[in-house]
């Protein structure tokens, strides 16, 4: 019996008119972290070090001890082959002037660092962000206020091709050089969120970017009972023309492992901090190779406190 074909009608036909086919290559996923090794470890690098670290500066090493570990999920795309960085960069998205702007601060190098050299690093920058004395912020965001926004996209993406592509110090006019690193992270946990998931920019070419929730005490099972526990979501927006599942597993698998105890992947000693943050290109990366050819192995808030 053959096929029968129903002409659409109503909303279904409305819908058609509205949306174009889906040509998004975004994988969204979540994961549940048991947070009390996490809250253990901020509270001890505190009480050490004296430097308010957070629940954003362990997600960020976490992601770069993924990375780190798993060396093949650090990538990018230029046309069509794929680039391997030698360093894991990570992204942390701060927001100043009362919410209403925001700013991507790369920092360099952070599967090598401490969370006490990622936190203190990343503190001091997002003040000079908020107070544009960040290089480049302020005159970046003057000269865009009075652009057409064509304008200002074509400018975004020569900008682009100019610091991702090529590696050139664009500073000055508030482009980063390496763009957005191998991964962005991103808190909503400190505005009070739960869950949600971050967007992916074709500009910033990072094929990774994690949200972290708020660390609430919620029931989960345990042996066969219900105890409480602080538990945080991480969610998780990944570029498909990059990774499928198989790499989405292994990303998840590096940072829980990280999660579980923080502690243990401090490292030993410190890491020059002035080559890692300022040295250029602050992506360092290897030749690209052909994508065909690409081998992968197989209640209360203290996000933010």
């Amino acid at each position: 019996m053959g096929a029968r074909d129903t002409k659409l009608r109503g909303w279904r036909r409305f819908a058609v008119a509205l949306w174009p086919a889906p040509s998004d290559p975004q994988m969204l996923g979540d994961m549940e972290i048991d947070a009390t090794a996490m809250l253990a470890c901020i509270e001890e690098l505190r009480r050490t070090s004296g430097v308010h670290v957070t629940a954003t500066h362990l997600a960020g090493r976490a992601v770069a001890h993924a990375l780190t570990v798993e060396p093949d999920l650090n990538v990018t795309l230029h046309g069509d082959r794929l680039r391997r960085g030698d360093r894991v960069d990570i992204a942390f998205i701060v927001t100043f002037g009362a919410g209403r702007e925001q700013a991507g601060l790369t920092l360099a190098d952070v599967g090598r660092r401490s969370a006490v050299d990622v936190a203190q690093e990343l503190i001091e920058r997002a003040a000079g962000a908020r107070e544009n004395a960040e290089p480049g912020f302020d005159r970046a965001g003057r000269l865009a206020d009075h652009m057409p926004l064509r304008v200002v996209r074509a400018l975004l993406r020569v900008g682009v091709w100019a610091s991702v592509d090529r590696g050139w110090d664009l500073r000055a006019i508030g482009i980063q050089p390496g763009g957005f690193g191998s991964a962005i992270v991103t808190s909503l946990g400190g505005m009070g969120i739960d869950h949600g998931y971050p967007l992916l920019t074709e500009l910033g070419r990072v094929p990774i970017a994690i949200a972290i929730g708020r660390i609430a005490d919620r029931p989960v099972a345990e042996d066969g009972h219900v105890v409480v526990r602080p538990m945080l979501t991480l969610s998780a927006s990944l570029d498909h023309r990059y990774l499928d599942g198989s790499h989405a597993a292994r990303l998840a698998a590096g940072i829980r492992a990280y999660l579980a105890d923080p502690s243990s992947f401090e490292p030993a000693g410190p890491v020059d901090r002035e080559v890692s943050s300022t040295s250029l290109p602050s992506r360092a990366s290897t030749p690209c190779r052909p994508i065909g050819a690409a081998t992968f192995g197989s209640g209360e808030d203290r996000s933010a406190d």
